[in-house]
């Protein structure tokens, strides 16, 4: 019974990743419409609760992170543009690229950044799977759709690698959740 229903969960789950990409059945190989995936499993594609290595590499091809890793497997700016950090090591100020959008032509903007953020810091459920990540946080403001900014209770070097693509926290939508 586990197994089938979790061959339910993988199809399902497979046909929702086609279809957010376009992909169809029988297209050829070569078609840009085409997503193949090959997992082992998939459990949920909820972002605040995925952990399995499966879930996490179909999610970050889904949602944004604020760095990314470049051909060399070091953190570099994503949607954040740039980052820096105060004299005293306790404030990074993001600068979040403009002109990108969700699928649904919303904006994406440092207010979805700081919503992603507060709500892991906020909400037991939605710590889930990345809560430890924000435990050095003391805030997270977004003044403008441009700017984030991340305060922590103290000096923290590894802030990178606290939203990058597959390991790091995702940001979503907040018009969407």
């Amino acid at each position: 019974m586990r197994r089938r229903i979790a061959a339910a969960v993988t199809a399902v789950g497979l046909v929702a990743v086609m279809a957010l990409f376009g992909g169809t059945p029988g297209a050829s190989a070569n078609s840009e419409k085409t997503v193949t995936v090959q997992t082992e499993q998939i459990k949920t594609f909820n972002p605040f609760i995925s952990f399995f290595d499966s879930e996490l590499n179909i999610l970050g091809s889904i949602y944004p992170s604020l760095y990314q890793y470049d051909v060399n497997n070091k953190p570099v700016p994503y949607l954040a543009e740039s980052a820096t950090t105060s004299a005293d090591k306790l404030t990074w100020t993001f600068k979040i690229r403009q002109g990108l959008k969700w699928t649904d032509g919303q904006p994406i903007t440092a207010k979805d950044a700081a919503w992603t953020f507060n709500l892991i810091m906020t909400n037991s459920d939605a710590a889930t799977a990345n809560g430890s990540l924000v435990t050095n946080f003391q805030s997270v403001t977004a003044p403008d759709d441009s700017t984030l900014i991340i305060k922590t209770k103290t000096p923290q070097g590894n802030m990178p690698y606290v939203s990058i693509t597959v390991t790091g926290i995702p940001i979503v939508p907040q018009h969407v959740w």
